[in-house]
């Protein structure tokens, strides 16, 4: 029988408010594999070298063109910033 899995949505250990090394005991105890969602870009193991090529990805993404207001490269690499 396979294992029941469970989201977590929490940081790894020493990033973040939230330790996912914490609650892996508690999921354990329920028999229940975590699968964890990084909440920084940190935790995802994105550099700060990246944010340049990043930002120039999602300017030249079709999608950004139904975007309400237009970012520009600049806002692009400081909400990046912000989610470091």
């Amino acid at each position: 029988m396979r294992q029941k899995r469970c989201l977590t949505i929490q940081d790894y250990s020493c990033l973040g408010r939230c330790s996912l090394t914490v609650a892996l005991p508690i999921l354990s105890a329920a028999s229940l594999e975590a699968v964890g969602l990084p909440t920084t870009l940190s935790a995802a193991n994105v550099k700060e070298e990246q944010f340049d090529a990043i930002a120039e990805t999602a300017i030249n993404d079709g999608a950004s063109v139904v975007n309400p207001i237009m970012a520009t490269k600049e806002q692009i690499i400081e909400i990046l910033k912000a989610a470091k």
